[in-house]
């Protein structure tokens, strides 16, 4: 009866072992959009419901986490545009910011860019912020659509 316990408890702590491995290995992904045309310096895209981001108000993250990969696919009559999107963490309760990554969009009619970020962050706030003017070129297209999907992966249990 003993060895029996023994290894229902080894047995359990196996189960228990490979759930966290396998809860370490889950992604989720994050959408935000927008349509129009993009602005330097600005937080355009909206989380849900249409409101757009702004610095500190993002998509919230509530423990620690790391973006594995983040997409942008756009949907525009403009044939030569070009952006820099900066992917910036604003730590829980704070409104300065640091960028983590930065992708620069190419604004063919239908383009569909990636890049990786992997640095491990702390609770709070992403966003995607529009570079500076200079780094905005030939967009005219007032309906141009843009998508971006991030993916996560959470650093701590919930």
């Amino acid at each position: 009866m003993a060895a029996e316990a023994a290894l229902r408890v080894s047995g359990a702590s196996a189960d228990s072992a490979a759930r966290d491995v396998l809860e370490s290995k889950q992604c989720y992904a994050h959408t935000m959009e927008f349509q129009g045309l993009l602005v330097a310096d600005s937080f355009p895209f909206a989380c849900g419901f249409g409101v757009p981001s702004k610095a500190g108000f993002g998509q919230y993250m509530p423990k620690g986490f790391v973006v594995k990969s983040w997409v942008i696919q756009s949907n525009s009559t403009d044939t030569a545009g070009a952006a820099e999107l900066n992917l910036v963490h604003y730590p829980y309760n704070s409104l300065t910011g640091t960028v983590v990554s930065t992708m620069n969009l190419d604004s063919t009619y239908t383009s569909n860019t990636q890049a990786t970020a992997s640095a491990s962050l702390a609770a709070g706030s992403i966003v995607v912020q529009i570079g500076a003017a200079g780094t905005i070129a030939n967009l005219v297209d007032v309906d141009a659509r843009y998508r971006v999907t991030l993916y996560c992966q959470m650093t701590e249990a919930l």
